[in-house]
C-alpha cells in the first residue's frame, strides 16, 4: 500500500500495534510530532486520518468502519480485510506456548511470520520498546521450539532452530552449548568444535570476553567423551542462562539502556503496553 505521507505511514503502525485499542489524541500528538508539535495540532492529525483513509481506498479497502475516530481518540479495529503480520505472529507464539499437540507446528508458523526487526528503518521513540518485545517473544518461542525438538532427540532440526535463535542474538551462550551438544550426538565432533570458535570471536569482538566456565568445560568434554557425560561436566543451564551468561547480556542491556530509557519512558507514557 502506498502512503501519502510518512507520519500517516507511522500513523498505521502506532494504531495497529495496539489491537484494537484506542489511542487518546493528545498521545498521538507526542508521538507523530515529538519534536516541533504543529501550530493546530487536531488539524494536522486529521490530515494525517484523512491521507491514511485515501491510502487504503486507493488499495482497494473500504475503511469506513476499520478507522474510528471522536473527538477524544482514534483505533483502527482489527478486522479480516486488514491483515497484521505481528498480530499473527503474537497469536501463533501464543498457540505454541499453550502446549497443545499443534505446538511445534505453531511455534513453526510463528517463526516464518517473524521477518527480522519490527517496522525495520522506522527509530522514532514510539516504535522502539514495541521492537524489543517483539524480538524477545521471537527468541523465547524459538527457545520453545528447540526444547521440543531437544526432548524428542531431534538434533538436526535443533541445530537448525539453535542457529536461527543466533541469527537473532549471536551471543546466546546457553544456545550455543545446545548447538554443541547436537552436533556431538550425531557425531560431528568438528562441528562442535567450530560452534565453540564462533561463540568465541563473537564474545571478543563483541564483549572482549571469553567462553564461560560452563562453555569451555563443554568443549574440553566433548572432545572426549558422550554427549550425556560432556553435560554433566559442563552443569548447563537447560531453560536459561548461566551466571556468566547473565553477566554478559547484562554488559549489553546496559550499553542498550542508556538509549533506550528515554524512548520507553515516553512510550509508556504514551501508549498503555502490558509490562512483562
Amino acid at each position: 500500500m502506498a502512503f501519502s505521507s510518512q507520519r500517516s505511514k507511522n500513523l498505521l503502525f502506532i494504531l495497529a500495534l495496539q489491537r484494537g485499542r484506542a489511542v487518546a489524541r493528545e498521545k498521538l500528538f507526542d508521538m507523530l510530532w515529538p519534536d516541533a508539535p504543529p501550530a493546530r495540532p487536531r488539524r494536522a492529525l486529521n490530515n494525517e486520518v484523512w491521507r491514511l483513509r485515501k491510502s487504503f481506498a486507493a488499495s482497494g479497502v473500504d475503511v469506513h468502519e476499520l478507522i474510528v475516530s471522536d473527538s477524544e481518540t482514534l483505533t483502527l479495529k482489527e478486522d479480516s480485510k486488514l491483515h497484521v503480520d505481528l498480530h499473527a505472529f503474537e497469536d501463533a507464539a501464543d498457540r505454541a506456548h499453550a502446549n497443545g499437540p499443534d505446538a511445534p507446528q505453531q511455534a513453526v508458523q510463528a517463526e516464518q511470520l517473524y521477518r527480522g526487526e519490527l517496522l525495520a528503518g522506522v527509530y522514532e521513540d514510539w516504535c522502539l520498546g514495541p521492537r524489543e518485545v517483539c524480538s524477545a517473544r521471537f527468541v523465547d518461542t524459538m527457545e520453545h521450539l528447540l526444547d521440543m525438538h531437544l526432548s524428542r532427540g531431534d538434533w538436526r532440526e535443533a541445530i537448525r532452530v539453535g542457529k536461527r535463535i543466533l541469527e537473532e542474538d549471536r551471543l546466546l551462550e546457553h544456545i550455543h552449548r545446545q548447538i554443541m551438544r547436537c552436533y556431538a550426538h550425531l557425531g560431528d565432533r568438528a562441528s562442535s568444535a567450530r560452534q565453540f570458535e564462533t561463540l568465541r570471536q563473537n564474545l571478543r569482538h563483541e564483549l572482549n570476553v571469553s567462553p564461560s566456565p560452563e562453555t569451555a568445560a563443554l568443549f574440553d568434554a566433548l572432545k572426549n567423551d558422550a554427549p550425556d557425560d560432556a553435560a554433566d561436566h559442563a552443569a548447563p543451564v537447560a531453560h536459561g542462562f548461566s551466571e556468566q551468561d547473565l553477566k554478559k547480556q547484562i554488559m549489553i542491556l546496559t550499553r542498550a539502556l542508556a538509549e533506550a530509557e528515554g524512548a520507553l519512558a515516553k512510550l509508556r507514557d504514551a501508549v498503555d503496553l502490558p509490562t512483562r
